[in-house]
């Protein structure tokens, strides 16, 4: 039997968009220790502020819903149901949403992780591919226990009885092996280890994230750099926090924000940053940001001259090129004005 492209296309985009239509919330105890951001949605309270209307009435959709409503009618009949009603897709919104970011051995990886009713959830694939005349399930492969399938070299999808992980690597890595790991990490090893994340997490709001300067220890090819910034300026960058929060639920969104930062900062020593000042000045002029592959972010330290910001990828050429020596050299002029402020005045006044 010939299965129509088109149809094997709307098929993987379905199942997708039931996917994200329907965003939830997992166990934080499934991130990794090494993330340096964590974004923490509360999908409960936001459902409260979703209407139907907003897809019913749009304009787009109903010109796709009119397309397929012929061709694919059990398909469109259950994402009907899922428009009403996201968790009949399969993907629950009874908690929160997980996002995380980390960065280790120059290697970026953002992840997403929601709970998921995997019966229901595999029931509507297998709808959806009755109706459109190819098995989108058996795009999951199974492997010890996890299903998974992955959309590029970059990402994955993958899911065990109770949750779902969606991950993006750059550069590509062998994304199983990540998921696997996320899925079955010891608690010893997740972010809620972290006394400080366990604090934020206690607070959440609707909307929330957490930052940790933490991901400064994983930048290997610049730990030289990062220990004369140490060692000039007698301040730890790793081991400070931030939390931001967004309260929805009353008439106005309220926005609360705290910053916690360790004690070599709150002690910084202003004498010391100035009689370094030109060394700290120097070092951050010969630090060049060079990212040609945004997929492969390469960072490298080159001779002094005046910094830039390339950013290129072979699907669309761009060049930002950032001219930051006009900055420098004011913050130059302003150390020098300090510097002479600081020094007390020999002039003696007489009456």
């Amino acid at each position: 039997m010939k299965i129509k492209k088109n149809k094997i296309v709307y098929g993987v985009i379905l199942s997708m968009l039931i996917f994200a239509y329907s965003c939830s919330d997992n166990n934080a105890k499934y991130i990794p220790g090494d993330a340096f951001a964590v974004a923490v949605i509360d999908g409960k309270e936001l459902l409260k502020e979703y209407k139907p209307e907003m897809l019913e009435n749009n304009e787009e959709f109903l010109k796709i819903q009119e397309e397929y409503n012929i061709e694919f009618d059990k398909s469109m009949e259950l994402f009907d149901k899922i428009i009403n009603d996201p968790e009949k897709s399969g993907i629950l919104l009874k908690n929160k949403i997980f996002a995380f970011a980390n960065f280790v051995e120059n290697k970026m990886t953002i992840g997403l992780i929601v709970p998921v009713d995997k019966e229901l959830f595999e029931k509507n694939l297998i709808l959806i591919g009755e109706d459109i005349g190819f098995p989108v399930l058996m795009l999951f492969r199974t492997k010890n226990k996890i299903k998974h399938f992955k959309p590029n070299t970059h990402s994955i999808i993958a899911y065990n009885d109770d949750v779902m992980i969606l991950l993006h690597t750059s550069p590509a890595v062998n994304s199983f092996e990540l998921a696997e790991h996320c899925l079955n990490l010891p608690k010893n090893e997740s972010v809620i280890k972290n006394k400080d994340f366990a604090d934020f997490l206690k607070n959440c709001k609707d909307i929330n994230l957490w930052v940790s300067s933490d991901v400064f220890n994983y930048f290997d090819d610049k730990k030289e750099e990062i220990s004369q910034l140490t060692e000039y300026t007698g301040i730890d960058i790793s081991n400070n926090y931030g939390h931001f929060y967004l309260d929805l639920s009353k008439k106005e969104i309220v926005c609360t924000q705290k910053i916690r930062f360790n004690k070599s900062v709150q002690k910084t020593d202003i004498k010391t940053l100035l009689d370094n000042s030109e060394k700290i000045i120097a070092l951050f002029k010969n630090i060049n940001i060079n990212i040609k592959d945004p997929e492969a972010a390469k960072y490298e330290t080159v001779k002094p001259r005046k910094p830039r910001i390339i950013i290129s990828s072979d699907s669309d050429k761009e060049s930002i090129d950032e001219d930051i020596e006009e900055l420098l050299n004011s913050i130059e002029k302003d150390i020098e004005t300090q510097k002479k402020d600081s020094v007390p005045s020999n002039n003696n006044d007489s009456i």
